[in-house]
């Protein structure tokens, strides 16, 4: 090759490349994303995204059941137990891991709308753009504004993993936030009015 060329090489399902571990591709979300959706592209099954997404949720929920226990250190612990380790936790958890399947389905019907077609592609997208959100979110305030590179996040995934254009993927993100966004503003007030808040 000519001095200044540089030397492109394709990668495929074969190439070895591919075989970094679920965490390496979170991180390169950030430092090569292009890349990052390829080699999601390529993972056989969800099993990896899965289970990183469940071991993130899992130790996200212990750090913060951690937090809650010594910002209330100085209460009686029989009465702080059934409040940090109780049925609302494991409720709260087992809404995190069901949230990801809930997303994708949601998702995924425009993705389809837009010219996309598996499912399983979809769903890889999301779980792994939640992982770093998830862990964003235990800081407060860095969450909530986090929301927004997972929802670009999750839009470029789309558009690198199924081919969609940048707008169409942009607007099988959007859509179904912006709807789930006007639903909770609609239940919230109804909750509140029929509270008499």
């Amino acid at each position: 090759m000519g001095k200044g060329v540089k030397e492109f090489k394709v990668y495929s399902e074969s190439t070895s490349y591919f075989d970094d571990s679920p965490v390496k591709k979170c991180l390169k979300l950030f430092t090569d994303a292009s890349r990052a959706f390829d080699e999601i592209k390529y993972e056989n099954n969800i099993l990896p995204s899965l289970v990183l997404l469940f071991v993130v949720l899992l130790v996200t929920h212990l750090v913060t059941m951690l937090i809650q226990a010594l910002a209330f250190a100085g209460s009686n612990f029989s009465e702080l137990f059934p409040s940090i380790f109780g049925v609302g936790t494991l409720v709260a958890f087992l809404a995190s891991v069901l949230f990801p399947f809930v997303i994708t389905l949601l998702v995924h019907p425009f993705v389809v709308l837009f010219g996309g077609k598996d499912i399983m592609q979809t769903f890889k997208i999301i779980a792994y753009v939640l992982v770093p959100y998830v862990v964003f979110n235990l800081i407060p305030f860095i969450g909530n504004l986090f929301i927004m590179v997972t929802l670009f996040m999750a839009g470029y995934g789309l558009h690198r993993v199924h081919g969609l254009s940048q707008f169409k993927a942009g607007l099988a993100i959007a859509i179904p936030f912006v709807v789930c966004y006007v639903a909770y503003i609609i239940v919230g007030w109804q909750i509140a009015l029929a509270f008499g808040v």
